[in-house]
């Protein structure tokens, strides 16, 4: 080992010392990362800051735990060792650790304890324990997957390296560290500087300036002046010992002056580093007066390694000088220095080997201990295999058997499904025949129970009728009508099942539907004793597009049980809209006050044949098919139907039906008694006549009208009729129906229907001959009306006055079809 390597190692073990803080740094997010700077630059603070923590964490720190004390316990111990209480150190460590194995710290702890212990004995001088704390805490990181920790474990195992001269493992550890954790700048400032140290003492001073360098990046950055100092001073030798001594003057030109600074072996460093560039640049006598400087004050006889550096530029000033006596004398220091860091390094150099040494044994101990625990998972996999293996037959046996069951089983359903396929067949066929024999014997019944209705209204009008006989008649005629009320709802519950049940919605008064209900029943109520009556005043006037027909079958069956399970008291039937989350919607409410019904029936009541119990049938009488048929007729008009109902207070049936509202339309031009020459005035050229069979139909086709943007014109009376179909100017829209009005009268009048007309409908009545040759017949559907309205003023407005062929969209072959249907109906009609 030469004369620079000892001093060069002296100062690597200095600048490592102080890295050590910054594995401080990643103890904890907060408070360790805090203290890693003051740890680095000022252990006096780190110290005090430390202790305060302790004693805000407990008022007794000894019985304390915790992982943030025993941070703060590390802290303090690693503070205690840099001012050099090593004893109290180790205490505070031995403290640390107890809690990290048994009182509830983190178990990550035990390593910065060991990496700390390791510092501790490295500065003792015991090499080989502190390689194998550094050794465990590596171990422990890697365990933990700590990254930041296993960099710094081997950034400390590089340093000790480093201190037994074996340059080459600490720059390769070194190196490892730098690819294990990008780290902060605190922990870039210890690892670029221990990295530059490590290539100085490989003669590498080229990458050890280079390292330097980014040493001083991070310094910079966190702001550590003593620090900085001691890497320029780094960069200072290297540039020196590579020749470049323009970037030695810059550096030394940063340091400043060497009286600034109060440690002694710094001052010494920056004389002796300017008497150095003084001799390289050929300044003797300046080298000479700096290199005394630098020596002043200091014993070269007792110096210890940390100015050896010194020594060495000494003797070699003070040769180049010629003062044989003080060279010899700074070379004896030198040589006493090397002697002493030989044997130093021998035996440190040999501790290393031993820990080893050591280490291989342990780790030839552990892998036969990990080849008998392979061993042992080998044959216990064997195990585990053979009964899988076993197990494996087992369950495929299982599945076999399973598969077979299943392959059974779904033969069995095969047959089963066919079989049930054709008893399904034979019940539809049943089923069909039992609703075809329904309905035809229904028709059957009604035919002569009509006949017997009819009968004994007639015998009921006589008024020679005995008092005796009119009773038995009107007996007779009850129970006819009672039988064709049957005969009604099984006509209904056939068409239901077999799905032949048609609704027709039409624009109908609500209300006035409802009042004509109740007038069918105020007979009854009368006699009965029962107040029935409306409410429907909160029902906006206009027409809703509901099937009129089936509403007053629900309305009749509703009123009807009402009355015959109301004693006493009223019946009410309320009309209102309501508003839901689907929209308005109509309710229609029938209310009584009779016997109630239990909430267990609430359901089964609208269940075909079904009545609350065969008590209240034999005193009531009825089928059960009433509110059966209400509800599919509630719920094929897109509503539905509910009861509520207390025993013995009464009930509330509410029917609900989507609101459907008839738009409000501008009402159309109607001509009651027009003659004369005041039709000119009244029906203009360019209006559309309107003829229909009833004012319903009449208002739906001038509705059509205004749908192709034109006016209609409503004519009624015979007269009227003859007198615009005459005209060959006007354009008439005629319902199919009202053909045989509008011939009628145009034969009473004795004239010629000559107008333009469109025939809406395809109905069975007869179109002559002398209407078909100026009409075409369309669907009566608004779109197609009002194509043709629109297509047959188009072209009157070209032809003018003349007559108006057929449209587009409506072919003449068409309009020949039409014509020779009428005649064949004609003469059909006239050989009858």
């Amino acid at each position: 080992m030469t004369r620079r390597d000892f001093w060069r190692g002296c100062l690597f073990f200095l600048l490592t010392f102080a890295a050590l803080p910054s594995s401080a740094e990643g103890i904890g997010r907060d408070y360790l990362t805090e203290m890693s700077l003051p740890l680095a630059t000022n252990p006096e603070i780190a110290d005090s800051h430390s202790r305060e923590r302790i004693r805000s964490l407990t008022g007794d720190y000894r019985a304390a735990n915790g992982d943030a004390l025993a941070e703060a316990l590390w802290v303090n111990a690693n503070a205690k060792f840099r001012l050099g209480q090593t004893d109290e150190a180790r205490e505070l460590l031995a403290r640390v650790e107890r809690m990290a194995r048994s009182e509830g710290a983190s178990s990550r702890m035990l390593a910065y304890v060991q990496l700390l212990r390791g510092a501790m004995d490295r500065s003792a001088g015991n090499l080989g324990s502190a390689l194998q704390f550094y050794r465990q805490a590596q171990q422990r990181f890697i365990a933990l997957s700590d990254d930041r920790g296993h960099a710094l474990a081997l950034q400390s195992l590089g340093e000790l390296y480093a201190a037994v001269g074996d340059s080459e493992n600490a720059i390769n550890y070194l190196k490892m560290a730098q690819e294990t954790y990008e780290g902060d700048p605190a922990f870039l400032m210890s690892l670029y500087n221990n990295q530059g140290v490590a290539y100085q003492n490989g003669e590498r001073h080229v990458e050890a300036i280079s390292s330097f360098l980014k040493a001083i990046e991070s310094a910079e950055e966190i702001g550590s002046p003593s620090v900085i100092t001691r890497i320029r001073l780094n960069i200072t030798m290297s540039a020196l010992w590579s020749g470049q001594l323009n970037l030695a003057r810059a550096t030394l030109d940063d340091i400043g002056r060497p009286a600034a600074y109060s440690n002694v072996a710094q001052r010494s460093d920056i004389f002796a580093f300017q008497a150095f560039l003084a001799l390289k640049e050929g300044r003797l006598r300046q080298a000479r007066e700096l290199i005394d400087q630098a020596l002043s004050g200091i014993d070269s006889g007792t110096t210890t390694s940390s100015f050896g550096k010194v020594h060495v530029i000494a003797h070699e000033i003070y040769a180049r000088i010629g003062d044989s006596r003080r060279a010899l004398e700074q070379l004896e220091a030198v040589r006493r220095l090397d002697q002493s860091d030989a044997q130093i390094t021998a035996s440190n150099r040999a501790a290393v080997i031993a820990a080893q040494f050591q280490f291989a044994a342990q780790d030839a101990r552990i892998a036969r201990l990990k080849a008998q625990q392979r061993q042992k998972a080998i044959e216990y996999q064997r195990n585990v295999a053979l009964v899988s293996v076993f197990g494996s037959l087992v369950a495929l046996s299982l599945l076999f058997a399973l598969l077979i069951l299943a392959i059974r089983s779904r033969n069995r359903a095969r047959r089963d499904r066919a079989d049930l396929a054709v008893a399904n067949g034979h019940l539809q066929r049943a089923l069909a025949a039992k609703a075809e024999f329904l309905a035809s014997t229904s028709h059957e019944l009604r035919t002569p129970l009509n006949g017997i209705l009819g009968m004994t209204q007639i015998m009921l009008a006589d008024s020679n009728l005995s008092d005796r006989l009119r009773n038995q008649v009107d007996l007779v005629h009850d129970a006819g009508t009672t039988m064709r009320t049957l005969v009604d709802d099984i006509l209904d519950v056939a068409k239901i099942e077999h799905g032949s049940f048609i609704i027709t919605p039409r624009p109908t008064d609500v209300v006035s539907l409802a009042a004509r209900v109740i007038r069918l029943f105020e007979a009854q109520s009368l006699e009965r004793g029962i107040v029935l009556h409306l409410d429907a005043d909160t029902m906006p006037e206009g027409r809703l597009l509901v099937d009129p027909d089936r509403m007053t079958q629900i309305l009749f069956n509703l009123v009807g049980n009402a009355l015959k399970f109301t004693h006493e008291g009223s019946v009410r039937v309320e009309l209102s809209r309501i508003e839901d989350d689907g929209g308005q919607r109509l309710l229609l409410s029938v209310v009584d006050q009779g016997v109630g019904i239990a909430p267990e029936w609430h359901e089964a009541i609208f269940d075909m044949f079904r009545q609350v119990d065969g008590t209240r049938t034999r005193q009531f009488g009825g089928t059960g098919l009433g509110l059966a048929i209400c509800r599919q007729l509630a719920r094929a008009m897109d509503g539905d139907i509910g009861v509520e109902s207390v025993v013995g207070e009464g009930s509330r049936f509410t029917v609900s039906l989507p609101w459907q509202e008839v738009e409000a339309e501008v009402e159309p031009l109607f001509v009651p008694g027009l003659g004369g020459e005041s039709s000119g005035e009244l029906v203009r050229d360019e209006d559309i006549i309107v003829v229909a069979p009833d004012p319903l139909r009449a208002a739906l086709l001038a509705a059509m009208v205004r749908h192709a943007g034109l006016t209609a014109v409503i004519i009624d009376a015979p007269e009227q009729i003859a007198m615009l179909a005459s005209d060959p100017g006007k354009l008439c829209l005629v319902d199919v129906r009202a053909m045989a009005k509008l011939v009628e009268a145009c034969n009473q009048s004795g004239t010629n229907p000559l107008a333009r007309m469109i025939i809406a409908g395809q109905g069975d009545e007869v179109v002559p001959e002398q209407i078909a040759a100026q009409s075409v017949q369309v669907e009566f559907a608004r779109n197609s009306v009002a194509a043709a309205i629109r297509a047959a003023a188009a072209e009157r407005e070209t032809n003018g006055q003349g007559n108006c062929s057929l449209h587009q969209g409506l072919t003449r072959a068409n309009a020949d079809a039409g014509a020779n249907r009428n005649k064949r109906r004609s003469r059909a009609m006239s050989g009858m």
